[in-house]
Formats: structure tokens, sequence, C-alpha cells
């Protein structure tokens, strides 16, 4: 049932848009847009990234709890450190969004938005978290020794049973090319073939015999 989805979309962009949503929702469509138009002014708008600037050094998320050993990552000379999160300082950081051009202006988007609610969704996040007690989460951030830029980011999750590791290295000052996709399936296609596969699917089970 769900093979020829795989097969539809192997390879094959999926477009996302706010028009995608409009027969579904035009409210939701709405939401889209001006969620869209939101994050490409954050990435212009030097103002509002100041303000959001300030609110981070009030509110410093991120802990170095140990500085490691230097090492060479692609070539570079890095410095790491094992960081982590503080749980306080990211409400605060939370709450204070709603002081700002950003915080305000997404509201104006999504008018259910509440960042105390948010805040406390966190905390709250937090507990269960801790209530594991035999999950382990190590974070490590490397950076290059003279020009201070992230070299790697590795994360490594285990317990008793497994482990699982992440590792990102980002690359700058590479040229990159993107060619826009002459056809792409929109996600409001895609949707309707997965919910046509799981009725198929559903049916399929009714239809069985039982003996």
């Amino acid at each position: 049932y769900f093979a020829p989805i795989v097969e539809k979309i192997d390879g094959q962009w999926v477009s996302v848009k706010a028009s995608d949503y409009e027969d579904l929702s035009e409210e939701t469509a709405k939401e889209q847009k001006c969620l869209t138009d939101l994050a490409e002014k954050l990435s212009t708008n030097k103002d509002m990234k100041k303000e959001l600037t300030s609110l981070y050094k009030e509110n410093s998320i991120l802990v170095i709890d140990e500085q490691l050993k230097t090492k060479k990552i692609n070539g570079v000379s890095s410095l790491g450190y094992e960081i982590s999160g503080d749980i306080e300082a990211m409400q605060g950081f939370i709450r204070g969004l709603d002081d700002t051009e950003l915080g305000k202006e997404l509201k104006k988007c999504d008018d259910s938005i509440d960042f105390d609610d948010a805040a406390d969704a966190i905390e709250d996040a937090a507990k269960d978290d801790s209530s594991s007690s035999d999950v382990k989460t190590t974070v490590e951030l490397w950076v290059s020794r003279f020009g201070h830029r992230i070299t790697e980011l590795n994360m490594t999750i285990k317990d008793d049973e497994a482990i699982g590791t992440f590792v990102f290295n980002p690359m700058f000052n590479e040229d990159v090319t993107i060619d826009t996709p002459s056809k792409a399936i929109t996600i409001m296609q895609l949707q309707e073939d997965i919910e046509k596969a799981m009725e198929e699917y559903v049916s399929s089970l009714y239809d069985q015999d039982p003996y």
C-alpha cells in the first residue's frame, strides 16, 4: 500500500508553501505565510537581531561544563568544550521574547502563542528527563582556535542498552549551487496519497477472512 508512495517521492522534491493549505484551512495558510515572511524579515532586520542578542546575553542558555583538549578537525586546530543547557536561562529567554519585536510579530501570526506556557513546558520536560537517570546525554562544541568558527558539534546519547551519536561539521565560505526544481509534488498531494493508502490498508483488514 505504501510502496507506490515511496517510489513516487524517491529523489523527488516536495513543495511546502502557504497556498498548499488553503483548501484545508484558510487560517492555517495565512499563519504559514505570515511565519515565512517573518523568518525572512528576521534574516535582514538588524534591530531585531540586536534585540535577540541582547536578550540572550541576559539569559545565557549554554553553559561550559568542561574544557577539552585541543584537536584538529579537518585540518583546523580547534578548541573543545563540553556544554549543557541552563533551564532557568532558557525559560528567561523565552519569557523575554514577549517584549521583543519578534515575539510581538509571532503573536500577530498566531494569537495562540503563549511564551509563559512554553517556558513552563520546558521546566516540565526537564523534570521528566531528570527522572530518566539511566539516559546520559553529552554535547561537545568545537571552534577554530583563531577564527572562532564552529568546526564540529557532536552529541552522544546512551543508556544501558544502546548508544547513539550525532556529528555535525559545518563548512563556511563554500560556493553552493541550488537548482530550482522544475517539477515538485505539493505537500497536499502527498497527504492525499498517504490518506488513500491508509484507507486501503484499513479496508483490507476488514476484508480478510478470519478463518
